[in-house]
């Protein structure tokens, strides 16, 4: 979802599913709300719910969508315009558009993360396709007491 041009067949469905596996990612969570807002952001990550090709483009997640038959043709099609233009410039542009969302200290986030089981199961699951079950904790990770069982995960 955070391509540089992002072209779409009209059958697709989106999903920012790393919750559904207990891996916070940062990506998402740093750079989703330019694109779509707060709101739509916490509601697409928190959710982890699908959303189809033309809400994608509402919210502005995508910036083409095409006939399903079309769509092998109209990515060319975008990559052909975009290679015409002059590479130093573009790649200048690219970083500029890159630095406005500023960077994120992922040590910081997944050290937090370190000694739980959550993105270790997530990724487990997915492998095998299955939503974890989780820790079932309903605290901040970085508390340090005992913060017991969330009765909406039980």
């Amino acid at each position: 979802m955070m391509s540089d041009i992002a072209v779409a067949s009209d059958r697709a469905t989106f999903r920012v599913p790393e919750l559904l596996r207990g891996i916070p990612d940062a990506t998402y969570a740093a750079a989703l709300p330019a694109h779509v807002g707060l709101a739509a952001a916490r509601d697409l990550i928190l959710s982890a719910r699908k959303f189809d090709a033309a809400e994608a483009l509402r919210l502005g997640v995508i910036s083409r969508v095409v006939p399903h038959e079309q769509l092998r043709e109209a990515a060319l099609t975008a990559a052909r315009e975009v290679l015409q233009t002059a590479p130093i410039a573009r790649a200048q542009v690219k970083r500029m558009l890159n630095d406005r969302y500023g960077l994120f200290d992922y040590q910081t986030m997944f050290g937090a993360l370190e000694t739980s089981q959550e993105p270790r199961e997530g990724m487990r699951a997915s492998w095998k396709s299955a939503i974890p079950r989780g820790s079932r904790r309903i605290c901040r990770p970085l508390d340090d007491h005992d913060c017991g069982t969330s009765p909406l995960r039980r």
